[in-house]
């Protein structure tokens, strides 16, 4: 299973995170044709103490137009649940985190591209906003570059799932 992670600073404005957490949801867990059910997002609320976690395997009634994903994402916010998508307190977080752990970096590393994807099954993928956070819960770390630093984190995302989608070993169905 391939997670990302990513880091935003809190709730105050919830109509204003509601669409980057929309954004992030559909730069990660989208296809053109369905939803990618072997990855998730997790995505930390620093000054909340929370993190949100979505499972593309189980996630239901997600639509990627913008009202309908946002009609979603408020009521997990609300109810602290929805299909495919729980919120948790952030203490929980080294429960949901594993495998081999790549940080995405804009300065350090080896710079991302097919010949350095592993392609293992499980894989935790921890985008610039959350390094700070998640640094100290992972075993193992490998910095990888991502370049130019013009792109937003979804963006980068996309690229991401790409890069790692061509890998012959890894886009092989179950």
């Amino acid at each position: 299973m391939r997670t990302f992670v990513a880091a935003l600073k809190s709730l105050r404005d919830l109509e204003e995170e509601v669409v980057l957490i929309v954004e992030y949801i559909n730069s990660s867990l989208l296809l053109s044709h369905g939803i990618r059910r072997d990855t998730a997002l997790i995505i930390i609320f620093i000054n909340k103490n929370l993190f949100l976690k979505v499972s593309g395997g189980t996630l239901r009634q997600y639509r990627p137009d913008y009202n309908s994903a946002r009609g979603v994402v408020l009521k997990a916010l609300r109810r602290g649940r929805a299909p495919g998508i729980v919120v948790k307190p952030l203490n929980e977080l080294r429960r949901v985190l594993w495998g081999e752990a790549w940080l995405i970096s804009y300065a350090r590393g080896m710079m991302l591209g097919d010949e350095i994807v592993s392609c293992l099954e499980k894989k935790t993928i921890v985008m610039p906003s959350a390094i700070q956070l998640v640094k100290n819960l992972l075993k193992e770390v490998k910095y990888i570059r991502i370049e130019p630093p013009i792109y937003t984190e979804p963006q980068a995302i996309v690229i991401i799932n790409n890069i790692l989608d061509r890998c012959k070993k890894c886009s092989i169905k179950n």
